[in-house]
């Protein structure tokens, strides 16, 4: 089978890790992988199988201002897009302007899609978008979604018609070292960036330090807002108990040692954060935010928590609950590490191919 991806940019992103590992796996099955993109940034580093092709579009797109330059260059890269994908047995798309795009080429071209969107972005974007997904959407072939909430949304707001499944994100590791936890060890992960809410994270944890005093809420990563949370760490006297710890080179280590991981973002897809944390069985406390990926990974009460978006009381409660009650912690982690068999890469590569492969026999 011949197999095109399509993507805005091929970055550090999420829907780029699914879109390497996948393909690295699809090669090793015997199929041709081409990954065509607008742009491919320097920074990019998961590996790929040294069979797969790589096509950019429009290597100086990130440089263009000028707002008639950029129209004009869309025209010229949708054609080069028509050409980049023809041959294929099918298109795997992902995000909204590039799955607009690759429909319409795919419809000229008569070779079916699948299209995908990720995080939750797509939820809030402007009219042009939302207008382009119900003239486009309906006439995908397929849809890919990354939770349930996705699914929904998509089919009341969007007309998908075709058969469309959840297909949550694969875990990636499957190694995991025996967890030590060390008393009072809060662990957070991710950009710092305002998706991630940290201010109010932090407002929190001065709740649970009032509470617990041992307790010290270790920030993992790296962002524009560091600044800006460092700043409030200073404010709130709690240079000592919530610390920055920038990246981190094992994340496997940080967990092995978390008494609680906690997220507390206003949207996610379906974070790899919780679910790695999830899969060290490390007891969870997270905001049940669009588009839906905690709903999907955290059953509240049996694995982990869920708290409303914004609710820095309930964070505070949750996080000292877990942190008081040992038995609770076990059984939260006993039944966390459940997600290693749900999301097992090979079990969602193999759905991913199963309907690949109803796709284009119904197409």
């Amino acid at each position: 089978m011949k197999i095109t991806f399509t993507c805005n940019k091929l970055g550090n992103g999420g829907a780029e890790r699914v879109i390497s590992n996948i393909s690295n796996q699809m090669i090793k099955d015997g199929h041709d992988v081409r990954i065509v993109c607008l742009e491919k940034f320097d920074d990019f580093y998961y590996p790929l199988d040294e069979k797969t092709e790589i096509v950019e579009l429009d290597k100086k797109i990130s440089g263009r201002k000028n707002w008639f330059r950029r129209k004009f260059a869309g025209i010229i890269n949708f054609i080069r897009l028509n050409k980049a994908i023809k041959g294929s047995d099918i298109v795997i798309s992902f995000y909204t302007r590039q799955n607009c795009y690759s429909i319409l080429a795919c419809k000229i071209h008569k070779i079916p899609i699948i299209c995908a969107e990720r995080d939750h972005f797509f939820m809030y974007d402007g009219r042009v978008n939302r207008i382009l997904r119900r003239i486009c959407y309906p006439l995908a072939d397929g849809f890919i979604h990354q939770t349930k909430m996705a699914q929904e949304y998509l089919r009341e707001n969007c007309g998908i018609k075709c058969r469309d499944i959840v297909s949550p994100n694969p875990l990636w590791i499957t190694d995991f070292s025996e967890r030590k936890p060390e008393r009072g060890f809060v662990t957070a992960l991710g950009r710092l960036a305002e998706q991630k809410n940290y201010p109010e994270m932090i407002d929190a944890f001065a709740l649970v330090h009032k509470r617990l005093p041992y307790a010290k809420l270790h920030i993992y990563g790296e962002g524009t807002e560091r600044e800006k949370l460092t700043g409030q760490i200073k404010e709130l006297g709690l240079e000592n108990t919530v610390i920055p710890e920038g990246l981190s080179n094992n994340v496997g280590e940080v967990l092995s040692k978390s008494e609680v991981f906690v997220m507390f973002s206003h949207g996610e897809g379906y974070p790899n954060a919780l679910m790695e944390a999830l899969a060290y069985g490390v007891p969870a406390v997270s905001s049940d935010c669009p588009v839906g990926g905690p709903r999907d990974m955290i059953k509240d009460g049996i694995n982990g928590f869920l708290v409303p978006c914004g609710d820095k009381a309930m964070l505070a409660e949750r996080i000292i609950e877990l942190l008081e009650d040992e038995e609770k912690r076990n059984a939260f982690s006993s039944n966390a590490v459940k997600i290693r068999q749900t999301n097992n890469f090979m079990k969602i590569y193999d759905g991913w191919m199963k309907y690949i492969e109803e796709v284009i026999k119904s197409a």
